[in-house]
């Protein structure tokens, strides 16, 4: 079986590579270090070469499932006897097909259309990557213009490939899109720094608090912290939030968002005070110079571990009880959806309250917020600050205004 690799990249940057650190590592079943493959990689990290509507300078997490698509193809290509010389764009969408059809699979259960695609897309770069560099025959693709979804998406028309399997609307509606309640929330939080420890806590408030995702936690350094300099004159400016600058996000490209107040002083206490504790720790254990990672394990059984965008992961799934279907992705929902409506009701509450105010300010306001919100949360698209839409119709009581208005419709007929 293929085999992945992570490897340390604190040992690797100060070997001299730091740019390439991060870059998992793929190896064949026979041990044999895969040289072209973990080339792409490599080049993939450091924005030489990139596909198009792709990232220049994909993250960590990106570079990872890249990694897993190509040894899933490797696997694959081993079983029907290609390499990756020889394989066509015909012999993709084979891959594509067996995948539907649940012929490659791990239980022989079809795969979803995303998870195919994504897959084979994957691919698709790899071969495209592999001609341009000279390392094998031409690799030819029909390619076309997709049409966007909704209109408030920005940017040019996106370039996809022929072939790709349909893949459903999976946009959520306010029939599944259940978020927890304000109290469930502080309960779940009070639990896990009982049980998870300080850090773990701080971190996972950076996900509830300002909406980052699980894999930016995980990249924040010491240094992009606000210092307390930068703290002490947004309050004397009268400021309620400090800004904080993103390096690693999902897109690759930096992006500024604010951070509360009273939650960027707790974290800046956190590292003056408690983490150097830590970081003595992790360096004594690993024999390490320096640990730039922010956020470093307070918990008994992992003194100084660096936390992962998967302990963050496991700490909302496992901490019980907790809110029902809880995720970081679940987590930065609350914040989008709570942010919204709580903009709102400071608005409306001169006037008397949303209610008051009315369908069309809501929605209005509401789409204002909603283009704010996506700036901080970096979402490319308006796809799914429209879901964030649909959930402030219901919980504005703007849905109970349509039901009387199709109840008011349907007397009219009778």
């Amino acid at each position: 079986m293929t085999t992945l690799i992570s490897p340390d990249t604190n040992r690797i940057s100060a070997m001299g590579f730091p740019s390439i650190a991060h870059v998992p590592v793929i190896f064949a079943t026979s041990g044999q270090y895969l040289r072209v493959e973990n080339r792409y990689l490599r080049e993939r990290a450091t924005g030489d070469w990139y596909p198009d509507n792709g990232s220049p300078y994909p993250s960590k997490l990106t570079l990872i499932k890249t990694a897993y698509s190509l040894l899933n193809f490797i696997e694959w290509s081993d079983v029907r006897g290609f390499t990756f010389e020889t394989t066509t764009y015909d012999n993709v969408l084979q891959y594509q097909r067996e995948q539907l059809n649940g012929t490659w699979s791990t239980y022989e259960r079809p795969l979803a259309a995303a998870t195919a695609n994504q897959r084979a897309d994957e691919v698709t770069h790899f071969l495209t990557w592999a001609a341009f560099r000279g390392l094998r025959e031409p690799f030819d693709v029909k390619r076309f213009y997709a049409r966007r979804r909704f209109s408030g998406d920005t940017g040019p028309p996106r370039m996809v490939r022929a072939g790709r399997a349909k893949q459903r609307n999976t946009a959520q509606t306010s029939s599944n899109f259940v978020l927890p309640t304000i109290p469930e929330v502080r309960t779940w939080l009070s639990l896990l720094r009982e049980t998870k420890g300080t850090a773990k806590y701080l971190a996972c408030r950076c996900i509830i608090e300002v909406g980052l995702r699980r894999h930016e936690v995980e990249a924040l350094t010491v240094s992009q912290w606000p210092t307390r300099s930068n703290i002490r004159d947004a309050i004397e400016r009268h400021q309620t939030n400090v800004s904080l600058e993103l390096h690693v996000t999902k897109g690759g490209y930096s992006r500024t968002v604010e951070v509360p107040m009273q939650l960027a002083i707790s974290i800046r206490q956190w590292i003056d005070e408690k983490r150097p504790t830590y970081e003595y720790r992790l360096l004594k254990k690993r024999r390490w110079k320096t640990a730039i990672q922010l956020f470093l394990s307070d918990h008994q059984t992992a003194h100084g571990n660096p936390i992962s965008a998967m302990t963050i992961y496991r700490a909302f799934t496992e901490v019980k009880p907790g809110p029902r279907v809880w995720t970081p992705h679940k987590g930065r929902h609350v914040f989008a959806c709570f942010f919204i409506l709580n903009a709102l009701e400071l608005e409306a509450r001169p006037h008397g309250g949303i209610s008051v105010m009315g369908a069309d300010w809501a929605m209005h306001r509401g789409q204002f917020w909603l283009t704010m919100l996506r700036d901080q949360l970096g979402h490319k698209t308006m796809t799914t600050v429209m879901t964030y839409l649909r959930w402030l119709i219901t919980s504005c009581g703007i849905a109970d205004l349509m039901t009387a208005y199709h109840s008011l419709l349907n007397d009219d007929a009778a």
